[in-house]
């Protein structure tokens, strides 16, 4: 599963393929253990980790600091810590996206 549900936050799996056309979420369904993003930024001086940060920001309508790096700062293998996001509202995001 691409997520875990803790107390205070939910944490993402994600592989993130950086230097795309566009930021976008592909398809991906409860039992995949990665969710993949592709980002417009290039991988150099955090700039992909950045644009990740602050696309997930806007697509969970959570304030950019409520989303930590956890691990994978230089690999495309990230793991994310997002605060104040249920479960409900991130599959009924997900799903709107995957329309």
């Amino acid at each position: 599963m691409f997520y875990q549900i803790h107390s205070d936050h939910i944490t993402l799996s994600i592989k993130v393929s950086a230097n795309s056309p566009k930021n976008e979420i592909k398809m991906a369904t409860a039992t995949d253990e990665r969710l993949h993003l592709k980002i417009r930024a290039i991988r150099e001086k955090g700039q992909a980790n950045d644009e990740l940060i602050a696309y997930l920001s806007s697509i969970f309508n959570v304030p950019e600091r409520n989303i930590s790096l956890l691990r994978g700062e230089t690999s495309p293998l990230k793991v994310l810590a997002v605060y104040g996001l249920s479960k409900e509202s991130l599959l009924t995001t997900l799903s709107h996206l995957w329309r």
